[in-house]
C-alpha cells in the first residue's frame, strides 16, 4: 500500500512538472508573438538618413579605419535607428566596437551612436555588434555591497546596464539564504532576465518564464527575489517590477516616495502575480534599490521607523550615486546587532541629461 501510494505521488509530481513545462513553452511562444508585433509596428524609415539604407558609406568608413566589414545594415528602431555590423576582427581590435565604432560612424550618420549589444565569437571568425542612436538622458549609478560575515560569496546579484539601446536596466536579486547556493539562484535569475530582455520579451513574460524555470528545477528549495527597474532614456518612463523584493525609494526635490508591492519570491509557486509599477523620472531624480540585508534580513520597516528613507532625504541632494550607496551601506552595517550579519546590496541611480554630471 505504501509503495503504491509513493508511485502515485511520483506520477503526480511528474504530471505537475510536465504541465508546468507546457505552460512555460506557451508563455515563451506568446512572448515571441509580441516581439514580432512590436517589430512590425516599428517598421518606419523616417529616422534613417536618406541614402544610407544599404549602409555602403558606413561600410566604407569602417574599411578606411582598418576593419574588414562583412556587412553593415541600418534598421529602424523604437527610438531613432540602429546599425547592425558584422566584420572579421583581428585580435588587436577586440573592443573596437566599444571604443572606436561610434566615433567612425558619427560623420556619416550625423547622430551620436552608442553600443547597444554585441556578440563576440572565436578569434578569427568575426563578430557582430549593434550601434544605436544615443538617447538624450543617462543614468549615473552607484553600487555598494557587503557579504555575510560567515560566507565568502554574496547571495545577492545585481547588474546595471543598457538594454535595447535606449533603456537602462537596474536589477537586484537575492537568493534564498546566503553563500554559494543563494548566489547560484540569484545569478540564474539575473542572467535569465538579461537574456530575455535583450531578446525583446516583455517584463510579464520574462518574470513568468523565470519563475517556471526555478519552480521546475527544484520546487522545494529554489527561489530568488527579483527587484527590477527599467528607465527609458528618451522619455524618462520608469517601469518597476518587484517579486518578493524590498521597497525602493524615489527621491525628487527633497522628498522620497516609496515604491513597493507584495508577493512571494520567484520559484515558490507555479505562477506569480506580476504587479508592476509605472512612473516617470525627471533629470535630477534618484532611485535607490536595496536587498533585505539593509534591514538585517527583514523585508522592511514601518514608515514611522524607516531610517533609510530619512537618510536618503538628507543625503540624496548633495551626494553622488556612489557616495550615497556607500553611505547607506555603512549606515546599514552599523545598525546590525552585534554578531549578526547578512548580504547587503545598495543600488543608487540618478537620471541626468547627457553631457551633464549625474
Amino acid at each position: 500500500g505504501q509503495r503504491a501510494a509513493a508511485d502515485r505521488a511520483g506520477r503526480d509530481d511528474q504530471a505537475a512538472l510536465t504541465a508546468g513545462a507546457r505552460q512555460l513553452l506557451a508563455r515563451q511562444l506568446a512572448g515571441v508573438s509580441g516581439i514580432t508585433a512590436d517589430l512590425a509596428s516599428q517598421m518606419t524609415l523616417g529616422d534613417i538618413p536618406a541614402g544610407l539604407l544599404r549602409a555602403r558609406e558606413v561600410e566604407d568608413a569602417f574599411a578606411r579605419a582598418g576593419c574588414t566589414v562583412r556587412q553593415a545594415v541600418l534598421t529602424p528602431a523604437e527610438q531613432g535607428f540602429e546599425i547592425h555590423v558584422q566584420f572579421a576582427r583581428r585580435e588587436e581590435v577586440c573592443n573596437w566596437c566599444v571604443n572606436e565604432a561610434p566615433r567612425v560612424v558619427l560623420p556619416i550618420v550625423g547622430r551620436r551612436m552608442t553600443l547597444s549589444r554585441r556578440q563576440c565569437v572565436i578569434p578569427g571568425q568575426g563578430c557582430y555588434f549593434v550601434l544605436a542612436t544615443e538617447p538624450r538622458l543617462a543614468l549615473a549609478v552607484g553600487t555598494a555591497r557587503s557579504t555575510h560575515a560567515r560566507e565568502l560569496i554574496s547571495g545577492d546579484s545585481c547588474i546595471s546596464r543598457r538594454v535595447g539601446g535606449h533603456r537602462h536596466l537596474l536589477l537586484l536579486s537575492d537568493g534564498m539564504g546566503s553563500g554559494l547556493k543563494a548566489a547560484q539562484e540569484s545569478v540564474t535569475a539575473v542572467r535569465m532576465v538579461e537574456a530575455m530582455l535583450d531578446a525583446g520579451f516583455s517584463l510579464e513574460t520574462t518574470m513568468q518564464t523565470i519563475n517556471a524555470a526555478l519552480f521546475l528545477r527544484s520546487p522545494r528549495d529554489s527561489f530568488a527575489t527579483v527587484d527590477l527597474a527599467l528607465v527609458d532614456l528618451v522619455s524618462g518612463r520608469l517601469d518597476v517590477v518587484k517579486v518578493g523584493a524590498c521597497a525602493s525609494y524615489l527621491w525628487r526635490d527633497g522628498e522620497v516616495r516609496l515604491l513597493a508591492t507584495k508577493g512571494p519570491p520567484l520559484g515558490i509557486l507555479d505562477s506569480v502575480d506580476i504587479s508592476g509599477l509605472r512612473g516617470k523620472m525627471r533629470p535630477g531624480d534618484l532611485l535607490v534599490m536595496v536587498s533585505d540585508g539593509v534591514y538585517g534580513g527583514k523585508a522592511g520597516l514601518p514608515r514611522s521607523r524607516d531610517w533609510l528613507k530619512r537618510l536618503i532625504e538628507r543625503r540624496a541632494g548633495r551626494d553622488t550615486p556612489q557616495q550615497l550607496a556607500d553611505g547607506l551601506l555603512q549606515a546599514a552595517r552599523r545598525r546590525l546587532p552585534a554578531g549578526r550579519s547578512d548580504d547587503v546590496t545598495v543600488l543608487a541611480g540618478r537620471l541626468h541629461r547627457r553631457g551633464t554630471s549625474g
